[in-house]
């Protein structure tokens, strides 16, 4: 699945107005998980906020903010310009590209995989593969076709974590028995603790 950036603060960057002072420029996220970020001011997002910093000549200081999907969605809903990188149209019920101002092409290209651990592996092959388990979600996620399944199931439960790096983490300690990952993050937390 392609990732993209809204762009709502795209007019302000590539205006031609001279202005004599740097201009703060937000750079939203809820990706607070690896590779999107690693550490203090480390990873992806703040790479792209150093990368779009140096390229605006002075003109941008590109501030990375990260928070909560929900509280992102207030962002936005208040036309609060930024750059909300990592993400999908589709995410933002904005298909046609209408409602935002998007990136022209996909920064990356990343998709949503089932990781278990491997002494109860998940063969996943739709909701139902989940009967019986405890789900591990990110608050304010929805999950189509899952979500619908575990509100209608008796044995299947959902326990929301604030991000995937906390749901790995309950995922290897038994806390939970699925969640849903980015791969690029699924990736990365694999090599980190030597799962491979």
């Amino acid at each position: 699945m392609a990732v993209w950036a809204v762009l709502l603060a795209c007019l302000m960057i590539f205006s031609t107005t001279a202005s004599s002072a740097e201009e703060t420029v937000g750079i939203f996220t809820y990706h607070t998980h690896p590779p999107f970020i690693t550490g203090q001011n480390q990873g992806l997002t703040y790479d792209l906020a150093e990368f779009l910093t140096s390229k605006s000549s002075g003109r941008f200081v590109f501030v990375v903010t990260p928070m909560s999907r929900p509280r992102l969605n207030k962002s936005i809903e208040q036309s609060q310009a930024a750059i909300v990188p990592w993400v999908n149209p589709a995410w933002f019920k904005d298909k046609a590209e209408t409602r935002y101002l998007w990136s022209r092409h996909p920064l990356m290209e990343d998709a949503n995989g089932v990781v278990s651990r491997q002494d109860a592996r998940i063969d996943y092959e739709g909701p139902a593969s989940l009967s019986g388990l405890t789900f591990g979600g990110i608050r304010g996620h929805l999950y189509t076709g899952i979500d619908p399944y575990i509100e209608q199931s008796n044995t299947t439960r959902r326990v929301d974590s604030d991000n995937h790096l906390t749901n790995f983490g309950k995922l290897q300690d038994g806390r939970i028995d699925v969640t849903l990952i980015p791969e690029s993050a699924a990736l990365y937390l694999i090599k980190k603790h030597g799962l491979e």
